[in-house]
């Protein structure tokens, strides 16, 4: 009892006490329950929704009987191996406290329809026939997601709201990353291939497209675009404001504007555009209010910038370090 009343009553009136409602009640009785205290109440039915401890599948078969006792699993879900080729009866999961690792399984699509919170990192990797990875219902990954070695096609999370760290690279046949729903802020990363490939070997070489980070407006550490294929335009990134940390572009090799980057206006450490042979137009850093290391322009053999000139010379400006050109047009 929570009241001066003298009852069972949670609420400020002397009624509806273990009466066969269910409202208001908060007494030893298993009936009637429809508060969460942890006192005196009959919360056992929501315990039972909790999986304890983590959850590990390597056959689908392994999820069977899930739904019809759990909801959210306590710690981390854990698929791997051949022989998971369908989730469907993991349908009903809701929350995962800690991590989802998805790895060498037999999956064409990811499936997990329900799914709205992974309170760790989603890790997708080598999964050799997968070609979609969808999760419809997923709001919140603030622990980010690491995708690698699919067949992924597309990446979509249409409902997504909050995002941390992000790597995706080695994805061959990647065509575009349509929608993460209505993220402004990724807290973390945003690192699309890896620089450090050999550019004759492309991590994304299908990439075309990116029109899933158009709601961006800040990625809390750094940028980075490398060995994207098919990519004319960074203007899926045509909301972006601040970048915390570098922005590096490179090794691009249909890239030919930086339009998407208009908006920028606040890089915390270097810039980087380097190796993209048909850039032709970077006019739109001229937007740029402040960057707080260096900028290294080379190897883009279609840009033309003056030594000097009005773009070393803004840049000189706004850079807290040192500007260089070499090896461009």
């Amino acid at each position: 009892d929570d009241d001066s009343a003298p009852d069972d009553d949670d609420d400020a009136t002397p009624a509806d006490d273990d009466d066969g409602t269910p409202a208001n009640d908060d007494d030893s009785a298993p009936v009637d329950d429809d508060d969460s205290a942890a006192g005196d109440d009959d919360d056992s039915a929501l315990a039972a929704e909790v999986y304890p401890g983590s959850f590990n599948m390597t056959l689908s078969s392994d999820a069977a009987g899930f739904c019809g006792t759990w909801t959210t699993i306590e710690g981390d879900l854990t698929i791997a191996g051949p022989g998971v080729t369908d989730l469907t009866l993991l349908d009903c999961l809701q929350e995962v406290g800690g991590d989802v690792y998805v790895s060498t399984t037999g999956l064409t699509q990811l499936g997990l329809t329900s799914l709205t919170t992974v309170g760790g990192m989603l890790t997708v990797e080598s999964n050799a026939s997968l070609a979609n990875l969808e999760l419809p219902a997923l709001s919140n990954l603030p622990g980010g997601m690491e995708i690698h070695h699919n067949a992924l096609v597309d990446l979509a999370l249409p409902n997504l709201t909050q995002l941390g760290n992000t790597v995706i690279d080695e994805e061959l046949w990647l065509q575009d990353i349509s929608d993460l729903g209505s993220v402004s802020a990724i807290q973390g990363a945003l690192s699309l291939g890896d620089p450090g490939t050999d550019p004759a070997d492309q991590d994304l070489p299908l990439l075309g497209s990116l029109t899933g980070l158009s709601s961006v407006l800040i990625v809390a550490s750094g940028v980075t675009i490398s060995g994207a294929g098919a990519l004319g335009n960074l203007e899926g990134l045509s909301s972006l404001e601040q970048v915390g940390d570098s922005v590096i572009i490179t090794d691009n090799p249909t890239l030919g504007d930086l339009w998407g980057l208009a908006s920028l206006a606040t890089i915390g450490f270097q810039l980087t555009i380097a190796d993209n042979p048909q850039l032709s137009d970077a006019d739109q850093l001229f937007n740029l209010a402040e960057v707080g290391g260096d900028v290294a322009i080379h190897g883009n053999p279609q840009l033309v910038l003056p030594d000097p000139g009005p773009m070393m010379t803004w840049l000189q400006g706004i850079c807290a370090g040192t500007v260089q050109f070499w090896d461009n047009a």
